[in-house]
């Protein structure tokens, strides 16, 4: 991982640690770039195709 992805992993980590987004749709709309390639680095599968709320916490 190159240091950009680091930090683009850890600025991701933050997204969803405080607004606790239920998509990567979210995420990307609050980071205004897209995480695909971070989200899956990071492999954040409960992200994946979720258009709706989950039932889950967090």
């Amino acid at each position: 991982m190159t240091k950009e992805h680091i930090s683009g992993a850890l600025e991701t980590l933050a997204v969803v640690a405080d607004k606790q987004p239920d998509s990567r749709k979210q995420i990307a709309a609050i980071r205004g770039v897209s995480v695909a390639g971070v989200a899956r680095g990071l492999q954040v599968e409960q992200f994946d195709n979720q258009d709706e709320p989950s039932d889950q916490p967090g």
